[in-house]
């Protein structure tokens, strides 16, 4: 292995180059596909059986204590459940609190409860938010309550109505301990869920009831490194910090560049200390804030999958998921940046500043159908706050219940909603749309007339690197001769308008009327390329290609002329 001298190549050439020209191996790109395939595993193997047991779990609590009368059949979880009626609250509250005090006469798996210092189960608490508490007190109403059997709080006096119009809402808690069989691949064998049921009166008219159970651990966890994939955890978080670590150096060794370039000799500490906000920043580039954040995520994912009993699930999944996504999200940094598989990422740098400015612009139009729809179709149930109304627009602005929503808004207004509907999606559908699509294939296209070239993984010296060295002399040479081409062909056509014309000889003259007659032919050509293209859509890859292809033929064409005119 050769050392690396040229400092542009210590810089900017990728590992894959640098193992190819000096034989380093390329330890980064190494590190990142074995962070791509465990945190892949952990997601595929523990993640996997971990959500699939939850969302069963899910299924039963709302089948149990959300929408009690939802078929066996039905899977789908749903949202919340509309109270209209006193009697009707009542029994939906005595029913929770039954099923909880006698949970496993409606389950199949058996449920444990948390006791007492008396041997009692813990109480169903109640929590209530009211509008004015100074007069709730005053009334005897209390913030917090506990539910049995034979006592349901305030919900046992007769005066309901008045209790319940200083409410804004009140939430029941209660706790299910679920041991599971220690042959099972689960990482844990014993879940505790924390069930949280919302009763929400703001709004009036009606209560609308969700659910929210969450989980923690309870049990042993399962610490057998084979079995149970806890090498899987221990190999991506030791991954994940050698990745960091290498990054570090990496750091490291440009400041000690800078520090070497510019002279400094006071410690790295004081020259980092020295260095301005914006040099600073470009030490941390976009992949490398990917790695390190992916980094973070993934020392998280697997400290937290064996640190402690009573972890929360859904803080390890969250960095599981955001580890795995960063991780192959960085696999992307270490493709040929030349290469057809850069494509995606090359057209999306030529085309996001173009796009974003694009979507500023079309923002306040959105949120001005946003707004409007808020006032007019309230009533149709899909625009009554500004959440829905701008989920519902952006379905709408993706071609999605078009018919539906419409519909709805139709029996409100026929006439306005028709106008707004057909506004709406003729300008987002058929225009929106299409300038992103452009915006898009112009970047594209752009690829193939500029194809990307990366000249901060070459050397300066031609003798270090005589292939890649090669292909950017093609470049320029190429580059070059276009130029000399556009300046040949102003020299043609501005040939016969020389107000000094009168001071050439015979023979110069007669030179420069064939010159004339051959720009006169010239520009009949050009006209009839203008002809075929004229009535093109501009907005078409195909005008662009079209385009392209006739240049390429002038070029060609007056390409005898430039060789004799340079």
């Amino acid at each position: 292995m050769s050392k690396i001298y040229n400092l542009k190549d210590q810089l900017f050439m990728s590992p894959i180059r640098k193992y190819e020209i000096y034989g380093k191996f390329p330890w980064k790109l190494v590190i990142q596909i074995l962070l791509m395939i465990f945190t892949a595993c952990q997601v595929l193997i523990i993640i996997n059986d971990s959500t699939t047991y939850s969302y069963n779990q899910y299924v039963l609590w709302n089948k149990i204590f959300l929408n009690k009368d939802v078929e066996g059949k039905d899977l789908y979880l749903t949202n919340t459940f509309n109270i209209y009626g006193s009697s009707q609250l009542k029994s939906y509250i005595k029913s929770t609190v039954d099923y909880y005090y006698d949970i496993n006469s409606h389950t199949i798996d058996n449920y444990e409860y948390h006791y007492q210092d008396d041997g009692d189960k813990n109480p169903v608490k109640m929590l209530v938010e009211y509008y004015d508490y100074t007069k709730a007190f005053k009334r005897g109403y209390e913030i917090e309550y506990f539910l049995s059997n034979n006592d349901l709080g305030p919900f046992s006096n007769e005066n309901l109505h008045e209790y319940l119009d200083q409410v804004i809402k009140f939430e029941l808690r209660f706790t299910l301990i679920h041991n599971l069989n220690k042959h099972m691949n689960l990482f844990n064998d014993c879940y505790e869920w924390n069930i949280l049921q919302i009763y929400d009166y703001s709004a009036h008219g009606h209560i609308k009831v969700s659910l929210k159970p969450t989980r923690s651990s309870c049990g042993d966890t399962n610490y057998n490194i084979l079995k149970e994939y806890i090498w899987i955890n221990i190999i991506t978080t030791i991954l994940a910090i050698w990745s960091l670590v290498l990054i570090a150096k990496h750091i490291h060794k440009r400041l000690l560049m800078v520090m070497e370039l510019t002279g400094m000799s006071n410690g790295i500490r004081s020259a980092w200390e020295a260095l301005p906000l914006p040099v600073k920043m470009k030490f941390f580039n976009f992949w490398v804030l990917v790695f390190i954040i992916g980094n973070i995520f993934q020392i998280f994912g697997g400290i937290l999958s064996f640190y402690d009993e009573n972890t929360i699930l859904w803080v390890h999944e969250f960095s599981v998921g955001f580890g795995c996504f960063f991780a192959w999200i960085g696999g992307v940094r270490f493709l040929n940046k030349t290469s057809p598989s850069y494509t995606v990422v090359n057209t999306m740098e030529r085309s996001v500043k173009t796009i974003t400015l694009f979507i500023v612009g079309v923002i306040p139009i959105f949120l001005g159908y946003v707004f409007m729809a808020m006032c007019i179709f309230w009533k149709s149930g899909i625009y009554y706050n500004t959440h829905m109304s701008m989920i519902a627009n952006y379905a709408i602005v993706n071609g999605d219940s078009v018919y539906n929503f419409s519909m709805a808004g139709l029996k409100e207004s026929p006439l306005i909603s028709q106008i707004y509907y057909y506004s709406c999606a003729v300008f987002f559908i058929s225009y929106s749309h299409k300038i992103f699509i452009v915006i898009i294939e112009r970047a594209f296209s752009s690829l193939k007339r500029n194809p990307p070239f990366v000249e901060d993984e070459t050397s300066d010296d031609g003798f270090d690197n005589p292939k890649i060295n090669s292909r950017k002399l093609e470049y320029k040479k190429e580059i070059e001769k276009k130029r000399k081409s556009k300046n040949a062909m102003k020299l043609i056509l501005n040939s016969g308008r020389n107000d000094k014309i009168q001071l050439f000889d015979e023979k110069t003259l007669s030179k420069i009327v064939s010159l004339d007659n051959m720009v006169a032919i010239i520009i009949k050509e050009i006209e009839k390329f203008n002809s075929i293209i004229e009535y093109a859509n501009k907005d078409d890859y195909e005008f662009w290609i079209m385009k392209d292809h006739i240049e390429s033929l002038i070029y060609f064409s007056i390409d005898p002329i430039v060789q004799f005119l340079n």
